[in-house]
């Protein structure tokens, strides 16, 4: 037995909207917190890190996750797909294809941020281990939100599945932007230890290099009669 409610569809998008909302909210928050930290440190490294997460969440990671939703909404599985093949006629398919336009701006809205790369004086760095590891604490904070947002999302399916199937149907899309996003920070995080490691082993040889103790140089002051005043 199917059930199809189609007057439901302001929840059901509803959904996807809240949680792209959330998701751009902690991308915001983060983007805010390693521009803090570049200032903080004026590290080249890490300031350049920032820039090019900057590039690739709105480059790359937005052209993915957008030929996804192009994919669904081009596909069998889309709302106005569906309309479609239950003949429910040209009305039905036409509201539908405009709600799953709302939902696509949605999805451009979360690569909107209010900030842009930052351009800093590096030359004088002043880092630490401990930027690193805060570095670290930013990316874990902002998975943190998109995983909540996901599962809320997926929980928030879950208690409308049994009265409308049409549900369903976007139960793929919610997943795909949640993975992508914690998957990607998941990278980041790897990538941030291997920047600290590769600091910490460049300085450890830098420092090994340095000889010795020091020494006094030699030194010769003349006294007596060499001296004029005497």
């Amino acid at each position: 037995m199917f059930v199809i409610k189609m007057g439901d569809i302001d929840r059901i998008t509803q959904i996807y909207e809240r949680q792209a909302q959330e998701c751009v909210h902690g991308v915001s928050r983060f983007y805010e917190e390693i521009i803090a930290l570049a200032r903080k440190t004026t590290y080249a490294p890490m300031v350049e890190f920032g820039n090019q997460i900057y590039r690739f969440y709105t480059g790359e990671l937005r052209d993915h996750l957008m030929r996804e939703y192009g994919d669904w909404y081009d596909g069998p599985s889309s709302f106005h797909a569906l309309m479609a093949a239950i003949n429910a006629g040209e009305a039905a398919v036409a509201e539908a294809r405009r709600r799953m336009d709302d939902m696509k701006t949605s999805l451009e809205g979360l690569f909107r941020l209010t900030q842009s790369e930052v351009h800093l004086d590096d030359s004088v760095p002043n880092i630490q281990d401990q930027d690193f590891e805060e570095y670290r604490s930013c990316l874990r904070n902002c998975q943190k939100t998109f995983r909540r947002a996901t599962n809320d999302a997926e929980s928030a399916m879950r208690s409308m599945e049994g009265d409308n199937d049409v549900v369903k149907l976007i139960g793929d899309i919610v997943k795909t932007t949640g993975v992508s996003l914690t998957e990607s920070f998941d990278e980041m995080i790897r990538q941030v230890t291997e920047g600290q490691e590769f600091t910490d082993q460049n300085n450890a040889k830098t420092l090994d290099g340095i000889r010795g103790q020091g020494k006094a140089a030699d030194v010769h002051i003349p006294w007596g009669k060499n001296v004029p005043f005497l």
